[in-house]
């Protein structure tokens, strides 16, 4: 059995660290839904890319090819013009579409951070421990954010059987991303899941 403090290649508050800033990201990310449209978020969304490039590169010591960067820079180039347009020139959808923006943004930001943090951690601890010590603190860090900022919601949830079922859903697709995610960081590391993840809306759009 894993003894969650005493890992043998990384010291469990690295992960603790890593839970609490996937759980920001995701918080952002959802939070941003309320204020700005599906459609802008969904682009603004592949900005985790670039954030990713940046880190492997950094502190990873990935080597990206000068065509790479390239294709970075005209993606960043149309996230601005979306945020650009979100801010009253095109017409943004939602209350406070540029709010929304800004949150999606940051809550990429916390994303690669997490990515880039889980594809060291897997390549260096393996991914027994990494999907253990990352799915337990994770889950802390969202169980007690929750006592602390939503407990007054969930108060107010009426329940049923159709809520219970998105609830159990959510909880099975999460669990199968998060144990399948440390397979491609293994394989292929974080900048190419991210990708895979983000090329499938533009399809959709």
């Amino acid at each position: 059995m894993l003894n969650c403090f005493d890992c043998k290649q990384i010291s469990w508050y690295w992960y603790v660290i890593l839970g609490f800033v996937d759980v920001q990201g995701s918080f952002l990310v959802n939070k941003a839904y309320q204020f700005s449209s599906i459609t802008s978020l969904t682009i603004l969304g592949c900005m985790t890319v670039v954030w990713v490039i940046i880190l492997t590169w950094l502190f990873l010591g990935t080597k990206y090819s000068v065509w790479q960067y390239l294709g970075s820079a005209v993606c960043v180039t149309g996230l601005c013009l979306v945020v650009f347009s979100d801010s009253g020139v095109g017409g943004g959808g939602g209350s406070n579409p540029v709010l929304g923006d800004v949150l999606v943004i940051g809550g990429t930001i916390f994303f690669a951070l997490s990515n880039v943090g889980e594809e060291f951690c897997v390549k260096k601890a393996g991914r027994v421990e990494a999907i253990a010590m990352f799915g337990l603190f994770g889950t802390l860090v969202s169980l007690v954010e929750i006592a602390i900022f939503d407990k007054k919601n969930l108060e107010v949830v009426t329940w049923s059987p159709e809520v219970i079922l998105n609830f159990v859903g959510f909880g099975i697709s999460g669990f199968m991303f998060g144990s399948i995610t440390p397979l491609v960081l293994q394989a292929s590391g974080a900048t190419l899941l991210n990708l895979s993840l983000d090329f499938r809306p533009f399809c959709v759009i």
